[in-house]
């Protein structure tokens, strides 16, 4: 057998150098089940093979073969650009029984593992290798830029704001959420570029939310723009509603009165308004108060949703002069269900006992309607009110 051995090994590393990919693919393999180490270095070199499948034998040998001479060149391939020798070759370390001796061999190890959620723990160590790794455009790339956003390294930002144009929305995407994380103002005004990009109906709707959830947590360095931005009203309205959301999300008071302008114009969008009437609900301030009110009692307004958002975000604002108006919607039963359901809903949440009363009124009268007519819209707002009725009297009780 030994001679036998010894002959396949000769015969295999001749055939590494062989012209045909697919027969130097089966040389390398048939080294690795034969596991001489005399096939290591030749195998070392077919490590750099022009074929991407003999590079894949050749490194899976070298792992099965077991001998320490591959792990330097192993390493080397894991730093190379493309992810899949990088894979391998790990995955051939692991086999030798290798491990990092510091944290820029992790680095380049957790990466070709895609051990991403490992990376920010090593700091700033891994800024290099990820980069390398971005810029292979790399399937996993997206994740490897968000793995760079969580380190918050602003040597990054120059680099984030040119892949906000990049031409895969994953990237974009992902671009945008580090530079998000990263906090640094010198994006804003790029992110909001990025944003005026996207066409209302043509356009991805997580990418504008992305870009948003960014500019929101930038914070107030993005205030006068995003105002700025949802004041025009020749910007697409896809564009304003990321900014209200993004002013929401600020929840920097600057931002209250030209949201509130916004509001009360009946001329303007629909959906904007709708988008403003949150933002003003996330941000809290009672002068947004009355001017919600006034949405509320818009009964005879086609775009329910927007009284439903009003209902909402007094809701969250939490102001008892809220409660009357607020009352007085939940007990008109020719009013559209959605909004009693929100309406109800925002009551239990401001938890002012004056709604108890009313709300058991409309729990009886919906018990007294037959099941056979009760429709989608009847049975959630049964639900909704029912519930607040129960949260309503838990918090008096107290």
């Amino acid at each position: 057998m030994g001679i036998l051995n010894s002959f396949k090994v000769k015969r295999s590393i001749k055939l590494l150098k062989n012209k045909d990919w697919l027969i130097r693919d089966k040389a390398a393999e048939a080294l690795g089940e034969i596991g001489d180490t005399r096939a290591v270095e030749p195998l070392i070199r077919a490590l750099k093979d022009k074929d991407w499948f003999v590079r894949n034998k050749a490194a899976k040998a070298l792992g099965i073969i077991g001998d320490t001479r591959a792990v330097e060149p192993l390493i080397q391939v894991m730093k190379t650009e493309d992810i899949c020798d990088r894979g391998i070759a790990a995955k051939a370390l692991d086999r030798i029984g290798w491990e990092p001796t510091d944290d820029v061999e992790k680095a380049y190890y957790l990466i070709a593992k895609r051990q991403w959620d490992e990376l920010p723990r090593l700091g700033e160590t891994v800024i290099e290798p990820l980069m390398l790794f971005i810029r292979s455009d790399s399937p996993d790339q997206d994740e490897a830029i968000r793995t760079l956003g969580k380190i918050r390294d602003g040597r990054a930002v120059k680099y984030f704001i040119l892949l906000l144009n990049y031409n895969q929305y994953d990237v974009r995407d992902a671009a945008a959420e580090a530079l998000g994380e990263i906090g640094n103002e010198k994006a804003v005004e790029p992110l909001i570029q990025a944003l005026k990009k996207y066409h209302p109906f043509g356009s991805r709707l997580e990418s504008r939310y992305e870009i948003s959830e960014a500019l929101g947590k930038i914070g107030k360095p993005a205030v006068e723009p995003l105002i700025q931005v949802i004041k025009n009203k020749n910007i697409g309205f896809g564009v304003r509603n990321g900014a209200a959301f993004a002013l929401g999300k600020i929840g920097n008071e600057k931002a209250v009165e030209p949201l509130i302008q916004v509001l009360i114009d009946e001329s303007d969008r629909h959906n904007v308004r709708r988008e403003v009437v949150l933002a003003l609900g996330e941000i809290g301030n009672e002068k947004a108060v009355e001017p919600l009110i006034q949405v509320l009692r818009g009964r005879y307004d086609f775009y329910k949703d927007i009284r439903n958002s009003a209902a909402i975000a007094l809701g969250k604002i939490g102001n008892e002069k809220a409660v009357e108006p607020l009352i007085q919607v939940l007990i008109d039963e020719s009013d559209r269900h959605n909004v009693r359901s929100a309406v109800a809903c925002a009551l239990a949440k401001i938890g002012d006992e004056r709604a108890v009363k009313p709300l058991e009124k409309c729990v009886i009268a919906y018990k007294k309607i037959d099941d056979f007519w009760i429709g989608e819209d009847e049975a959630m707002s049964i639900g909704s009110i029912s519930w607040a009725l129960e949260e309503l009297e838990i918090k008096c009780r107290k």
